[in-house]
């Protein structure tokens, strides 16, 4: 994601394509689909790992059984 930001930054949101008859014409540059590619992956592994807050919602911890409790727990 930082590499296709970068070349944003550098070379900008379109880019000059020329067809076979020689006429040019101006298209989305491939980097903006490769940083929309890897900035929908990452909101999907922070959703895996539980660092959404509605994937936090979703987080169950099982509680202790007796015999898992210690001396510290009383405390």
């Amino acid at each position: 994601m930082e590499a296709a930001a970068a070349q944003l930054k550098e070379g900008g949101y379109t880019t000059i394509m020329t067809n076979k008859g020689g006429g040019s014409y101006e298209i989305k540059s491939p980097w903006v689909t490769i940083y929309n590619e890897a900035s929908d992956r990452a909101a999907k592994l922070g959703q895996q790992f539980g660092l959404t807050p509605s994937a936090r919602t979703r987080i169950s911890v099982p509680a202790k059984t007796e015999e898992e409790k210690d001396g510290w727990d009383e405390l």
